[in-house]
């Protein structure tokens, strides 16, 4: 028993010290002034899950609750994410395990890296961050690389746009299969990309 809790103090040490500075301005980790933070228990955030009648259309991270409205055609019922609608589902963020006991906040089996994964998810639904350049110009850009998205990996991967949980439009994400992500309807291709080119450029607006 003892043992375990060494390896699990050790685990949330090791995720602290992965996680950049500004980091812990932005989700609150350092004590900052400004209004009262409003508080929501689990039966509270339960209210906001889109139904009729419901109070909102939320979901949380880590404990931050976001306001997912503008994305209710993902995230309202029938939506692809509904299911993480008025709950806590951090595990499942890097589980991917979207059964009932798999949609839970306690990320206590996450390994350090994996919790350096899931403050990245934290950090999308603050910024829906785009892997892209853009001019007016010339057009934009989108690529992948062995470290798109700040983790890296023995692949580069091929870009595609797709619905993501905590946007309301379309953003560039890195696939590791071309193959496999055409059976996937919220993945779709770059209009004139070849379907296995690393990088694509798109029109000037």
């Amino acid at each position: 028993m003892l043992s375990y809790v060494v390896v699990a103090l050790l685990s949330v040490s090791l995720a602290v010290l992965f996680i950049p500075p500004d980091w812990s301005t932005m989700f609150g980790t350092e004590s900052s002034k400004g209004s009262p933070v409003r508080l929501l228990s689990r039966s509270e955030l339960a209210l906001h899950g889109g139904q009729r009648g419901s109070k909102g259309l939320y979901l949380a991270i880590l404990g931050h609750v976001f306001d997912v409205h503008k994305g209710e055609k993902h995230y309202g019922p029938g939506g692809a994410y509904h299911f993480m609608a008025g709950k806590d589902a951090s595990l499942a963020f890097i589980t991917g395990d979207f059964t009932e006991s798999g949609l839970t906040d306690d990320v206590s089996s996450l390994s350090p890296l994996e919790v350096v994964a899931l403050y990245d998810w934290l950090a999308f639904y603050q910024r829906d961050y785009q892997n892209v350049e853009w001019t007016a110009a010339s057009g934009g850009r989108f690529w992948c690389s062995t470290k798109s998205g700040g983790v890296a990996r023995h692949w580069a991967g091929v870009p595609r746009q797709l619905f993501s949980p905590g946007s309301s439009g379309v953003r560039c994400v890195c696939v590791e299969d071309p193959i496999a992500a055409e059976e996937d309807p919220n993945l779709q291709k770059y209009d004139g990309c070849p379907a296995h080119a690393e990088s694509c450029s798109v029109g000037a607006h």
